[in-house]
């Protein structure tokens, strides 16, 4: 956090060096965040996350999301999915401008897993993207972000649990 209170998310180039942040200030209104300090940013850094597997293994899966909280939200359902860890490494990498990506890593897996959001936005940056990825498969969402199909996806786990919970009561 800022002085100010808003949330920030740290940017690094592939070898892990910090190079800007995002902000997000309106945690109430979307999940949309921009660019901390024009001044410091440079364009080869995004938000990623990497998990699955061991630290030093090649990244195998990359899945290209909307936004930070889409990224973090995207692999909590994952792990959810996986009851655990991916067994593969595997990187989660927000792309909030379609024109910056890493393309000479993306094109280096055989599939990308493009994640936006399914609404317009996320449906054109998808578009565009699958344009310069031709090995990249869109995974859309039932619900307009990767935070709403999380929660989604969480109560229908609970209300599995329940379920089975009355079945084994005597």
């Amino acid at each position: 956090m800022d002085e100010q209170r808003n949330i920030l998310f740290i940017k690094r180039d592939l070898d892990g060096e910090k190079t800007g942040a995002l902000i997000w200030s309106k945690p109430r209104q979307n999940h949309r965040t921009v660019e901390y300090d024009q001044n410091t940013s440079t364009p080869y850094g995004w938000f990623y996350l990497r998990l699955g597997g061991q630290p030093t293994d090649k990244v195998e899966n990359v899945f290209l999301c909307s936004t930070p909280i889409d990224a973090m939200s995207a692999a909590t359902y994952l792990i959810s999915s996986c009851k655990g860890l991916p067994p593969t490494r595997t990187m989660l990498i927000v792309a909030d401008d379609p024109n910056n990506l890493p393309m000479e890593f993306l094109k280096s897996f055989n599939r990308v897993v493009v994640a936006f959001n399914n609404d317009e936005q996320g449906n054109n940056a998808a578009s565009a993207v699958l344009e310069l990825l031709p090995q990249g498969k869109r995974l859309k969402t039932h619900n307009p972000d990767w935070s709403q199909e999380l929660e989604a996806h969480l109560r229908e786990e609970q209300q599995k649990l329940r379920q089975q919970d009355r079945g084994f009561s005597l």
